[in-house]
């Protein structure tokens, strides 16, 4: 409903999802985002002084569009169009469901023998008055096309309190303004958002210790109250001397990048201490105390699924709460893989994923 406020407000974001070079001259390709809360977009452009020595002013300075950097948090809630990024092929093949494979994110930026580089994403964020009710009138919106957008960060909060939140962050160097083409809409959005009641027990599987320090007397686990998944995808580039890759040709500004490995895969479980930790619980160190995270929402046809595979750890873990005032104890245990296993996927079935070799 149009409030008519004095400032030009995000409308809409729509995606266009890639793992090729290629830089598409219109947005008509793209698709709708539902469930987005906010967009943030923050623009950074370094430079460097040109010393004149001699002086306490200094004049000159320099600077590059491989300095610039242009980031796009985006924070939405789970809803019927599933989660931002997906495993591309989800099965039960251990290789084509790892993050880093080709379909998937990707290691680099160049092309490689099937033609396939980093997964990429033009992001298109859609602006108008308040006045503007329907993205289908587009004729007082305007739009701004961030080109060829890599993930630096994909977190989710799954907590008793709330609904099931996504945050993504992405990094571009490029953006346009007004791109035209007609973009498609759905006629309304439909379905159920995901709330931590949606977690499907009977398909999830918790690593141990976690288990052990919320489960129910019945066997149940209502004592865990939320559950954190991050990931952070740093990447490196070389060095091309006498060029600005991206600014001389378009679709070319992550070409030499490159993903910094081990992704940072984390998960962490806070809930309700039933017991005494870590009294109750012998912490190994080395292989032996590797832990699988299978976390499953909803049903079947309607799948979410985040697999952190099978070489889990226990990085650390932390007691709060239990004071004066009457609050509950509160445990939090947090895990972290080097593998860069994580699949993000949804569907009708839920695949147990065997590593095979190490990579």
């Amino acid at each position: 409903m149009a409030q008519t406020r004095v400032f030009h407000a995000c409308q809409g974001v729509l995606i266009i999802k890639k793992n090729d070079n290629n830089n598409g001259s219109d947005i008509s390709s793209a698709s709708f985002l539902g469930g987005v809360q906010s967009v943030g977009v923050d623009a950074s452009f370094p430079s460097e002084i040109r010393r004149d020595y001699g002086r306490f002013q200094q004049k000159f300075r320099s600077a590059s569009i491989k300095q610039k950097e242009l980031s796009i948090t985006i924070d939405r809630i789970i809803g019927p169009g599933g989660t931002f990024y997906t495993t591309a092929s989800y099965g039960s093949d251990y290789n084509t469901n790892h993050i880093l494979y080709e379909d998937n994110i990707g290691v680099q930026g160049e092309l490689n023998n099937n033609n396939k580089s980093l997964r990429k994403y033009d992001i298109v964020i859609v602006y108008g008055p308040d006045d503007q009710d329907f993205l289908h009138t587009p004729a007082d919106l305007s739009n701004v096309v961030y080109r060829d957008c890599l993930i630096t960060n994909i977190s989710y909060n799954i907590s008793v309190n709330g609904y099931c939140r996504e945050s993504i962050t992405l990094v571009s160097r490029n953006a346009d303004y007004d791109v035209s083409g007609e973009y498609s809409l759905p006629s309304s959005e439909t379905g159920e958002i995901l709330l931590r009641q949606d977690i499907n027990f009977s398909e999830t599987v918790l690593p141990s210790d976690v288990e052990d320090m919320f489960k129910d007397g019945d066997g149940d686990i209502r004592a865990l109250q939320s559950i954190s998944i991050e990931a952070t995808i740093d990447y490196i580039e070389l060095d091309d001397v006498g060029s600005l890759r991206g600014a001389d040709v378009d679709g070319e500004q992550n070409l030499w990048k490159f993903v910094s490995t081990p992704i940072s895969v984390t998960c962490s479980f806070t809930g309700i201490s039933r017991n005494l930790y870590p009294q109750t619980i012998e912490i190994e160190s080395g292989a032996g105390s590797y832990n699988t995270s299978l976390i499953v929402a909803g049903s079947s046809p309607n799948y979410t699924i985040w697999d952190l595979g099978k070489k889990n750890y226990l990085e650390n873990f932390s007691v709060s709460g239990g004071d004066a005032d009457g609050g509950n104890v509160e445990l939090t245990l947090s895990y972290r893989n080097d593998y860069s296993d994580l699949v993000i996927a949804g569907g009708n079935t839920v695949h147990h994923i065997t590593q095979t070799g190490t990579l």
